[in-house]
């Protein structure tokens, strides 16, 4: 396993992704309140361990998020810089 790079921002996303994942602080009554802030913690631990993925350079698949999901091939990559430009991928209707 690679060593782990120093970074404060990494450090300080792990750390607020573990807040948001501690289940000690859930609530544990069944409200709108909390269940609006369980999904709102929810979305914002999935967005945080994407960062964490990304700063270590790791690759973000559809495994990660949904292990039973199956991976679809994709459609011509074009020039591959996701760019809104890119159009060579799109296929032409008559």
């Amino acid at each position: 396993m690679p060593n782990l790079v120093t970074s404060s921002r990494l450090a300080k996303n792990l750390d607020t992704l573990l807040e948001l994942v501690d289940p000690a602080s859930l609530p544990m009554v069944n409200d709108e309140e909390a269940v609006n802030d369980v999904d709102e913690r929810y979305k914002g631990a999935v967005m945080k361990a994407k960062l964490i993925q990304r700063s270590l350079g790791e690759k973000e698949d559809n495994s990660d998020i949904h292990p039973d999901a199956k991976e679809t091939p994709t459609a011509s990559a074009g020039d591959g810089t996701g760019s809104i430009e890119d159009i060579s991928s799109l296929s032409i209707r008559h």
